[in-house]
């Protein structure tokens, strides 16, 4: 089976939080009594406005460093599993094959954040870690889904990790 970069999965977060945010503000200006860009302003300067920019940024930003981190870890990439093998082709020409049976562990990582207004974890990653201690990362953005690549490799020990955030850094 072949797996590559799905756009539609990448940006399905972050099409989530502009929803959210489009719906957050249409209440906010409902409640403040419509549009009128001086009260906006001068709300925005208030410890209230401030503290809700504070609050949407905690939202917005790991989710948007994520999305660009997967993009980043998935790019360029060309994923085949196989029963026996996997090959990694990269458009850059660093290619990578290696058998199954080199396979020691997996780890994946899921976000504890679980909730419906959590668009973070909707990014999650697996680590497969090679006897020679290389290790590749697919990621949550793999189409078709991470599900079935683990699916075909289900005879490698899997650890799920739950983290706060799912960054493949570590």
């Amino acid at each position: 089976m072949i797996f590559k970069l799905s756009f539609s999965k990448l940006l399905a977060p972050i099409v989530r939080l502009a929803i959210i945010a489009a719906i957050v503000t249409g209440f906010a200006i409902i409640e403040g009594g419509g549009f009128n860009s001086s009260v906006i302003l001068e709300e925005i300067h208030s410890v209230g406005g401030i503290l809700a920019i504070a609050v949407l940024s905690i939202i917005f930003l790991p989710t948007v460093y994520l999305c660009i981190e997967y993009y980043a870890v998935t790019k360029g990439k060309t994923i085949k599993i196989t029963a026996n093998f996997i090959e990694i082709n990269n458009t850059n020409g660093n290619d990578t094959h290696f058998l199954i049976k080199d396979l020691t562990l997996i780890k994946v990582y899921k976000s504890l954040g679980g909730s419906v207004a959590s668009t973070a974890a909707m990014y999650y990653h697996a680590e497969l870690f090679i006897n020679d201690e290389r290790k590749i990362i697919l990621t949550s953005v793999l189409e078709p889904s991470i599900e079935e690549a683990l699916d075909l490799l289900k005879d490698v020990s899997v650890e799920i990790i739950g983290s706060p955030f799912s960054t493949t850094y570590r």
